[in-house]
């Protein structure tokens, strides 16, 4: 069998959606490696005239529970009542849901959450906002603060957060983004340079590569022939490089802020022991494994599911 050259560190974080994956099996997903997250796709399926069946959902959820690390509330953005709704209803269903609070929303809205028993909500309402960064920090900055004050049990996760302002700077427990697949979809690949704890934007146009050469090297095993260019040929190396340099960013992002996990909606059979980097070894020894993940994470999102089975070793 032929070792890739680009190493991952198992499992891989990654975020399922009931709007794309609601037909796979996602107990075979886990088997790949991936330590998996669940949401609905409400967002997704908003911007494409295809509402979530809240009743289709609730089946998923029950289905795949015992295989998803937590699942995530059908929230209704812009709607704060409707989404605490959409909550209780889905918790009385005996499902232990993450609720989303969303951007510009009162701070304070996290009291009914925490009276509820809530220590783990997502923050959304983002992705449409990427041009506001400044504004994004104003409020994520006002609710970090008002939890730390008031409830310094509760943890975050950032829903499409991406900006390097909000995911470097605030103790998030996880984070998601799909700007990483720009290797591969649209020939520019985020590299992460663990020792200036930056992004560098690369354009695969057969040449930039090169500058990047030691980096590529020495961090991330990787020969800059193997990744110059964005085609068929080198779609597996770059998902895989793409992924090794979201796990670089989250060991980064660990040792700055060692966010403890929470005891609110997460699944200690799925959960693993160690440090939120997942530590390499066996794919089915790390999911068996009980414990929690120390934050941050960030998940990794595709809605091809290629390109998730391409984060194996094979």
């Amino acid at each position: 069998m032929t070792q890739d050259p680009i190493k991952l560190r198992y499992p891989v974080n990654s975020l399922a959606s009931f709007h794309y994956f609601k037909s796979k099996d996602i107990a075979e997903m886990q088997g790949w490696g991936l330590r998996l997250i669940g949401d609905s796709g409400a967002y997704s399926a908003e911007t494409q005239g295809k509402p979530i069946d809240i009743e289709a959902f609730i089946r998923w959820g029950h289905k795949w529970k015992e295989n998803l690390a937590w699942l995530a509330s059908l929230d209704v953005i812009g709607d704060k009542d409707g989404s605490w709704d959409n909550y209780k209803y889905l918790k009385s269903q005996d499902l232990d849901i993450i609720p989303t609070i969303h951007y510009g929303c009162d701070p304070k809205e996290l009291d009914r959450y925490v009276d509820d028993g809530v220590n783990f909500l997502g923050l959304g309402g983002m992705v449409s906002k990427k041009s506001e960064s400044q504004r994004l920090l104003r409020w994520t900055l006002a609710v970090f603060k008002y939890a730390r004050d008031n409830f310094p049990d509760v943890r975050f996760h950032g829903w499409g957060v991406t900006h390097p302002q909000l995911v470097l700077n605030l103790p998030w427990y996880s984070v998601d983004s799909s700007g990483f697949s720009s290797a591969y979809r649209f020939g520019r690949l985020s590299l992460f340079n663990p020792k200036t704890g930056k992004n560098i934007g690369i354009n695969l146009d057969g040449k930039e590569i090169y500058q990047h050469t030691e980096l590529l090297r020495k961090v991330y095993n990787c020969d800059p022939d193997e990744v110059a260019i964005s085609n068929t040929h080198t779609r597996r190396q770059l998902v895989r490089l793409s992924v090794a340099s979201v796990q670089q960013m989250e060991n980064f992002l660990r040792h700055r802020h060692n966010v403890s996990p929470p005891s609110y909606g997460v699944n200690p059979k799925v959960e693993v022991a160690g440090p939120h980097i997942h530590v390499a070894g066996s794919a089915e020894k790390d999911f068996n494994s009980m414990g929690r993940t120390v934050g941050p994470s960030v998940h990794f999102v595709d809605t091809y599911i290629g390109h998730l089975k391409m984060t194996q070793d094979l």
